[in-house]
C-alpha cells in the first residue's frame, strides 16, 4: 500500500540470478493511459521511459524512450495461464 501513498499505481522490484536489479514505477494519467519508468541497476543505469495506452488489462500499445537508444513503438499483451 505504499505505492498507493505516492500516487503509484505500480511500485515492483524485479530481481533474480541472471538479470540485474530492476526497479519500475507507474501512474495511470488519464482514462486508459499509463506512464512507467523502469530502472535497471547494472554496471551502468539505465532508464527506460513508456507510455503506454490500455485497450484491456492485457494489452496495451507502448511508445517507450531509452536515452541510450531509438525509440519504440509495440503492442504488447500478457497470456496467464
Amino acid at each position: 500500500y505504499k505505492r498507493q501513498a505516492l500516487g503509484l499505481g505500480e511500485l515492483r522490484l524485479e530481481y533474480d540470478f541472471e538479470s540485474p536489479l530492476r526497479l519500475r514505477i507507474g501512474r495511470l494519467l488519464v482514462q486508459n493511459l499509463y506512464l512507467t519508468l523502469t530502472t535497471t541497476f547494472a554496471q551502468t543505469v539505465q532508464f527506460v521511459w513508456a507510455l503506454e495506452y490500455r485497450f484491456s488489462p492485457s494489452t496495451a500499445l507502448a511508445l517507450t524512450y531509452d536515452p541510450r537508444g531509438p525509440w519504440l513503438v509495440f503492442l504488447r499483451t500478457r497470456f496467464v495461464w
